[in-house]
């Protein structure tokens, strides 16, 4: 399968399965707070997939959590940005280039369910 990425931000890193921070400054996220860290990319991919994505072992071990961490086929041709919650009390520094997130394009399963009255 083809996956076509269209760089929205000059400054923006493009390699396969990873996602790095792309923003004019620094972003700084103090404690209790929700930020938004732009990636610089948009994706095109087919309906009946979506992207899985897992912040990088740094961020995870910190604080810092995901607040979505998935994207749909509508979210498609948009910026990718991913929305972050400082749930410490420490402020916490993202450098502009720095490896924020991977992520893994997933085939979504259509589901039927049956009901009975024994397993």
């Amino acid at each position: 399968m083809k996956l076509t990425i269209r760089e929205t931000n000059i400054t923006a890193k493009n390699k396969i399965g990873e996602l790095y921070l792309c923003s004019e400054e620094d972003i700084i996220i103090s404690p209790n707070s929700v930020s938004l860290l732009t990636t610089g990319l948009s994706f095109d991919f087919p309906d009946g997939y979506k992207f899985d994505i897992e912040l990088v072992e740094d961020l995870s071990d910190s604080d810092i959590i995901l607040l979505a961490k998935t994207i749909s086929h509508e979210r498609q041709g948009k910026e990718l940005g991913l929305i972050v919650s400082n749930c410490g009390r420490k402020t916490f520094r993202i450098d502009d280039g720095t490896l924020i997130a991977t992520y893994s394009l997933i085939k979504k399963e259509k589901i039927e369910f049956m009901v009975k009255d024994d397993l």
